[in-house]
């Protein structure tokens, strides 16, 4: 049986990055579900945020968001990226990353990148 629980608090936002990129991430929310059936055991990160467009409309560059997962020892344990297309975004949209770990992270950092 698999077990799941809210992490929305152990997010951190780099947000000197979004700002240089025109974008704010928001409405953050995050579940980390272990599911002990799975050969081997794995860990289920699920990170929902929206992302608006500083400017209020389309954005200069196509870019990513990387969710990066990480230990208690500060170690990298898996990333994810979710691809922005600035052509296609019109100011405001709602994205999810899943992230597949070995073990529960202790830090999830959301971070805007070329």
């Amino acid at each position: 049986m698999s077990e799941r629980k809210e992490i929305t608090k152990i997010i951190e936002r780099l947000e000197l990055l979004e700002e240089k990129f025109g974008i704010a991430i928001s409405g953050l929310y995050a579940t980390c579900e272990h599911r002990p059936n799975f050969s081997p055991p794995i860990y289920q990160i699920a990170i929902n945020f929206d992302l608006a467009s500083l400017s209020g409309g389309k954005l200069k560059r196509n870019f990513k968001v990387l969710a990066s997962a990480y230990n208690s020892s500060g170690q990298l344990l898996g990333t994810t990226p979710t691809y922005i297309d600035a052509g296609d975004f019109m100011g405001f949209g709602s994205f999810s990353d899943i992230l597949y770990l070995d073990q529960a992270p202790e830090k999830i950092r959301l971070s805007p990148a070329a």
